[in-house]
């Protein structure tokens, strides 16, 4: 009896806190198990804000400083994106983020890069509404005089329009030409009365269908309600930065970035790499609706990836649109299927897929001087961490290790906007790091000197009101090439990433660092050849041939240096294959390039560092540095699947199998073992 009296209590508290009444449904939901991708490959940059009016959907791409309308009504046409209903309604903004569409059929815009909220009519004219262009600060009153820095968020109800400013911390409301504070006195965490609430970095606002405003705290991994007057709770979250469902005060967010309200009152979210919703059950809990697993996939029931998802919006219908930011697309949920899109499809289009020389021209190592050359001290694709039978604590490598001294200034190697609103990470770590669109930065003391002390440059945002030091570094920031990113810390070294997040891929070479120079081949150290349950051939005698048969799995330990490396320094490989030659020296298979089974172009997905690395394999920033690649199995386009050598299926006899392990220069090493097909 006391068990049903507490579920009964507690269901009434939740029914009696979700604001749509949960349970008084006025329409079936909609059916959102299928993802579907809409927006032709290469048109958008980095869509960003998001939002539906009249069966017409309007987005903003934050790098292309454009928004653009499409309608989504057409049945006979799968893609929307690609047909001729869609418009480029105006590319002259900064950096708009989110946007909010008026009864007038006008479009509002938090231009972050502009510090402006900008009115944008059908046909394009602009016209500014609050804040003072390129004037970034916090100031209420009139509202071109008024002060806003960065706004990402916008809503608007019955000529009032709601901003979340930002990197003020504060959510704001024009009305009659005037800009006022509603919530917020400085970056942190508290609920209460409009002048003790306390936001950290709020993006995403929206209204309620009982009159309050709903808010993606970003920085407090939380959504957050403001009464009329000012008043602030906490709705959900319990502010880990992780992804997990359940009850309003249990559940986790990751980077919650805007949220909007469907047709029954039920909320979506968007969640780093996820989509949440809240309210489609008649107890109301948090619920994820696709993978949490960063990536690109179109698939059904809960098992599609996305890529930061910064906006969402949601049709009458009930299907629900995101901006897939880092995808560069913009996607939908809902129950039609379509054409299923592959990661692989995707990459092959992307414009950052190949050679992005394009964004800087003249290539420069990331510190003063430039062009001076340095070593290379870890490559694209190296383990790091230990691998044994548990495959646990390894992940790949995601860039290129470049030395200095600890304190030294590391520099951006190219004009670049910030566009994630949390492109500054880990901060007082060994792994802080600030992300840039094409660029990462790695083991930097972000804006400041080794000793702490800050840099005097106005775009690095610091703060100690919670008793510890946090950097963030505005959305919409431009810094160009040769501008201090900050000093090294302990690690002494900058991991250099080079490819959109996601999309990382190989960066050595001379298009990326000038005078890059590479003569020395790599060595191949030994040769493994092990059963598919993993337990080795084994021979007596070092001349005598291995006895192999069934499927086999070849292991190769080897690794590889370059020029100016010292003679302990271990680095990966690029390339590595194999092929079998019979007694008489003839290829089996044929002549033919299939034997390049690893190219470390692009990485796979963590979990599969196991099918690229056999046990034994360890690097890091200790320890010996260990590289036993599986070269049966193939890496192709960041994709893996596992192969074998089938003996069973080879005439008996004696074989070579020769191994090949090449670096980026084109420099070749190739070893052989001899075996016996039983």
């Amino acid at each position: 009896m006391r068990t049903t009296t507490t579920l009964l209590i507690l269901t009434t508290a939740l029914l009696l806190t979700f604001p749509s009444g949960c349970g008084m449904i006025d329409e079936p939901f909609a059916d959102l198990s299928v993802a579907r991708t809409l927006s032709d490959e290469g048109f958008l940059s980095e869509p960003f804000g998001i939002a539906e009016k009249d069966g017409m959907l309007y987005f903003s791409d934050g790098a292309k400083g454009s928004i653009t309308v499409t309608s989504i009504t057409d049945e006979g046409c799968w893609n929307p994106l690609g047909c001729s209903s869609r418009r480029v309604i105006t590319e002259k903004m900064k950096t708009p983020s989110h946007i909010a569409i008026e009864d007038g059929g006008d479009i509002l815009v938090a231009d972050s890069g502009d510090h402006t909220i900008l009115r944008v009519s059908p046909e394009g004219e602009i016209t500014l509404v609050a804040g003072v262009s390129g004037n970034p600060g916090f100031r209420d009153g009139k509202a071109d005089q008024a002060l806003f820095r960065a706004p990402i968020g916008i809503a608007v109800q019955d000529g009032r329009i709601f901003v979340a400013d930002t990197y003020n911390d504060r959510i704001r409301v024009i009305e009659n030409g005037m800009v006022r504070t509603l919530a917020g006195s400085g970056r942190g965490f508290a609920d209460g009365d409009s002048a003790s609430a306390r936001f950290d970095t709020p993006c995403g606002i929206e209204l309620l269908v009982d009159g309050r405003l709903l808010i993606a705290d970003l920085g407090n991994r939380k959504l957050r309600t403001i009464g009329p007057d000012g008043t602030t709770s906490t709705f959900a979250g319990d502010g880990r930065r992780t992804v997990r469902d359940g009850g309003l005060t249990y559940s986790s967010f990751s980077a919650p970035t805007d949220v909007a309200v469907g047709q029954n009152g039920e909320i979506y979210v968007a969640d780093g790499d996820s989509v949440r919703v809240i309210g489609r059950r008649f107890v109301t809990i948090v619920e994820t609706l696709t993978s949490t697993r960063r990536g690109f996939e179109d698939k059904e029931d809960g098992r599609s990836r996305f890529n930061r998802v910064s906006g969402i919006a949601v049709a009458k219908g009930g299907d629900v649109y995101a901006a897939d930011s880092d995808n560069g697309l913009i996607r939908s949920l809902g129950g039609r299927t379509g054409q299923v899109k592959e990661a692989a499809d995707l990459l092959k289009t992307r414009e950052w897929d190949g050679d992005i020389n394009h964004f800087h021209p003249s290539p420069n190592w990331p510190y003063d001087p430039p062009l001076e050359v340095r070593e290379i001290a870890g490559t694209f694709g190296e383990i790091r961490g230990k691998r044994d039978r548990s495959d646990s604590d390894i992940y790949l490598h995601n860039g290129i290790d470049i030395p200095g001294s600890y304190g030294e200034t590391a520099r951006f190697v190219s004009n670049e906007t910030v566009l994630d609103p949390e492109a500054v990470q880990n901060v007082g770590t060994l792994r802080e790091l600030i992300r840039m669109p094409h660029y990462g930065y790695v083991h930097i003391n972000i804006g400041r000197a080794a000793d702490g002390t800050r840099f005097s440059d106005p775009r690095f945002l610091f703060d100690e009101n919670s008793g510890e030091l946090t950097v963030r570094v505005p959305r919409g920031t431009l810094f160009e090439g040769g501008d201090p990113v900050g000093t090294l810390n302990r690690m002494n070294h900058v991991h250099f990433v080079k490819g959109r997040s996601g999309f990382e891929f190989n960066g050595l070479g001379p298009a990326s660092f000038p005078y890059y120079s590479d003569k020395i081949a790599p060595v191949i150290e030994k040769i493994d050849l092990v059963r598919e349950d993993w337990t080795p051939f084994e021979t007596e005698a070092d001349d005598e041939r291995i006895k192999v048969g069934g499927r086999v799995r070849v292991i190769a330990e080897t690794y590889d240096r370059m020029d100016g490396n010292p003679e302990r320094r271990r680095l990966g490989l690029y390339i590595l294959g194999y092929r079998v030659f019979d007694s008489n020296g003839k290829q089996v298979g044929g002549a033919n390039n299939d034997y390049l089974t690893i190219r470390f172009e692009k990485l796979p997905s963590a979990d599969l560092a196991s099918y690229i690395y056999a046990v034994g394999s360890r690097s890091g920033a200790t320890g010996p540095t260990v590289f036993r690649y599986i070269v049966t199995n193939r890496l192709n386009a960041g994709k893996v699947t596992e192969g074998f050598i089938n003996f069973d299926k080879l005439e008996p006899g004696d074989y070579d199998i020769e191994v090949v392990a090449e670096d980026w220069s084109g420099n070749r090493a190739v070893s052989r073992v001899s075996v016996s097909s039983l």
